[in-house]
């Protein structure tokens, strides 16, 4: 009998079929189940006590005041993160303390303040110490093993997707931003940096009103801009960018966690040349058509936090806390899309009342390898058939947290057979009945499944052709 090796150390913790996979059973043997979740049960330790951590914009090359603030608050990071990840053996225990330190060292800070536990919903900024530093928390605090190996994913490496953002001249703009920090010059609302690309306008009382005369200072070298945390944004209208003095030069915008509400199908016109925009945890529950005719764009971003309750929600926090994603179907339709056909990433998470997703709205987008529809309202009667055929690029494909009642064999096809990562736990998935539902993911490394309440075991058999897949959760 083939022997399937449950093996700890893998991320996600639950199964390694990669010492022997199920095609080589005996014919008797193929349809033998297997349940990993349950590999690795226990008492769930009650979370430990962490005491608060600010986290600023600092470089530690600037000055040895910061290169001891980071030392400090990376040794914090590490070992908790060897606590919770390394030592339960949910990830590569060969990898050291120094390495570990000087990793954390080089993710970029940001203005948010990093507390513990988060008092808000903190993903902005990507690959910033913030978003992993929330994983490590969540894994800390996580009520499964399974969950805590999924956090801890995030809180290292290339952030699994979510803490990692596309790159501009080889770095990600927060990169950038941190390798700035020592050339920074204060120039009217906003901090300049390295000659004069980068301005971070973030917390800068910026509001609709003088919005037009803060862009209008800015030199015409700037590449990268951040309008992140100013409430006093509301919307932006037609010409928000005209009084930029050369809008081509733009490459990313962010306006994280404003107020803003309405967004003008010509806001973003100038910026013939922008390849990162970020809207996350605003008010916005209409894209309209033209709104993202953005021929270089190769991220978009729209968060929402999930989580937020009825007595909280009118309290909008900094840091994306309290703000739920208001974005609805209705309020796009399946041209939104038709102008990005360099799109890489579309990130859209948190927003419950996107139910259903628009024949054709993929259509185009061949480069896409990154999708997350997260903690949305889809069900299976809103997946139009086909609609994802045009994702022939696709890597990683996440639909967690919705309320699907089947995996669907006729969503996948050609267009996936590059998929490495396939996420759909914590939604309400019964049995999987097709036994090629995953033979054509060659390339298929993570299966995430658990808190399907219905879906128990999976037949070996089914994962035959998947020779690289390496986690498992039921």
């Amino acid at each position: 009998m083939a022997h399937l090796s449950y093996a700890a150390t893998i991320l996600g913790a639950l199964i390694s079929l990669s010492e022997a996979h199920a095609h080589d059973a005996s014919e008797g043997e193929k349809n033998t189940p297997h349940n990993p979740a349950r590999v690795l049960r226990g008492k769930t330790e009650e979370s430990k006590e962490v005491k608060p951590r600010r986290s600023d914009l600092l470089n530690p090359n600037c000055d040895p005041v910061y290169e001891d603030a980071y030392h400090r608050e990376c040794e914090s990071f590490c070992t908790e993160f060897f606590d919770v990840c390394v030592n339960p053996n949910f990830f590569d225990s060969r990898m050291g303390w120094d390495e570990c330190v000087e990793t954390c060292a080089k993710w970029p800070r940001t203005k948010t303040v990093v507390s513990r536990p988060p008092a808000t919903f903190v993903h902005l900024g990507s690959d910033t110490f913030a978003c992993r530093d929330l994983h490590l928390w969540e894994a800390q605090v996580a009520d499964s093993p399974t969950n805590a190996a999924f956090h801890c994913f995030h809180s290292v490496a290339d952030g699994a997707s979510i803490c990692s953002d596309s790159t501009i001249k080889g770095k990600t703009p927060y990169e950038h931003l941190r390798d700035g920090a020592c050339t920074h010059r204060h120039y009217g609302y906003c901090d300049l940096s390295d000659e004069d690309t980068i301005a971070d306008c973030m917390k800068a009382g910026i509001t609709d009103e003088n919005l037009p005369s803060v862009l209008k200072m800015l030199p015409p070298t700037v590449e990268i801009l951040f309008l992140n945390e100013n409430p006093g944004l509301t919307e932006l209208p037609s010409g928000t960018f005209d009084n930029l003095e050369d809008p081509l030069e733009l490459k990313a915008v962010y306006f994280d966690d404003c107020n803003i509400e309405t967004v003008a199908e010509d806001a973003f016109q100038p910026l013939r040349n922008l390849q990162v925009l970020s809207l996350n945890f605003n008010k916005i529950s209409v894209l309209q058509d033209d709104l993202l005719d953005l021929p270089e764009l190769r991220t978009f971003t729209i968060f929402g936090d999930p989580t937020p309750t009825e007595d909280q929600v009118p309290e909008f926090g900094p840091g994306g806390g309290r703000k739920p994603g208001m974005l609805t179907s209705d309020g796009f339709t399946d041209k939104l899309f038709r102008g990005t056909p360099k799109l890489e990433r579309l990130i859209m998470y948190g927003n419950r009342g996107i139910d259903r997703l628009h024949e054709g709205m993929f259509d185009g987008l061949s480069m896409v390898d990154t999708m997350f529809f997260v903690f949305c309202g889809l069900t299976n009667e809103g997946i139009p058939p086909g609609v994802f055929e045009p994702l022939e690029s696709m890597v990683y494909f996440d639909f967690q947290g919705n309320f699907f009642t089947e995996l669907d064999p006729e969503w996948f096809g050609e267009w996936s057979s590059k998929i490495e990562r396939l996420v759909f736990f914590l939604n309400d998935i019964g049995p999987i009945e097709d036994r090629d539902i995953f033979a054509g993911m060659p390339r298929l490394k993570q299966v995430y499944l658990d808190q399907n309440p219905r879906l128990d075991t999976i037949p070996a058999d089914f994962f035959r052709k998947n020779r690289l897949l390496d986690t498992l959760t039921l």
